[in-house]
C-alpha cells in the first residue's frame, strides 16, 4: 500500500498494546542524554544525528550514548552522502551487525542514505 510497516493495519493492535509505554521528551538529544543514569536504556535509534553534529561534538555525543547503553544495548543510525566511520575511541565500544546493516541499508527506501548500522554496544568491563 506504500505505508511504513508502522502504519499498516496488522501493526496497528501491537501499538494500542503498548503505547503507554511510549514516553516522548522535547529536549536536545545531547542534553537529555547528559541527564540519563549510566546504564539505563537498551535500545537507540539516532537516525543520521552524527552529520549534525561538529567534528568536535562526534566523541563527546558517542561517549554519552554508551555511558548510557547497557552492555548489550542496540544502537541503530544511518549515514547519509557519505558514511563516515567512527572514531576508534568510540568504535571500540561498539559491535556491528554487518550482515544485518547491510540488509538494511539495501532495502532503505531514503535514497540519500548510504548507510545503515546496527551495532551493539560491549562495555569491556561489564
Amino acid at each position: 500500500e506504500g505505508r511504513p510497516p508502522y502504519l499498516q493495519a496488522v501493526t496497528a493492535d501491537a501499538l494500542k498494546r503498548n503505547i503507554v509505554r511510549l514516553q516522548t521528551h522535547r529536549a536536545d538529544l545531547r542534553d537529555f542524554l547528559r541527564a540519563q543514569p549510566d546504564s539505563s536504556c537498551d535500545k537507540f535509534y539516532l537516525s543520521n544525528v552524527g552529520e549534525w553534529l561538529r567534528e568536535d561534538e562526534v566523541v563527546p555525543f558517542f561517549e554519552d550514548v554508551i555511558r548510557v547503553a547497557r552492555n548489550g544495548a542496540l544502537i541503530c543510525y544511518r549515514a547519509r552522502m557519505v558514511d563516515r566511520p567512527l572514531p576508534q575511541t568510540i568504535a571500540r565500544y561498539l559491535e556491528e551487525d554487518t550482515a544485518r546493516s547491510a540488509e538494511l541499508g539495501r532495502s532503505d527506501r531514503a535514497f540519500v542514505n548510504t548507510a545503515f548500522h546496527v551495532v551493539t554496544v560491549r562495555k569491556r568491563d561489564a
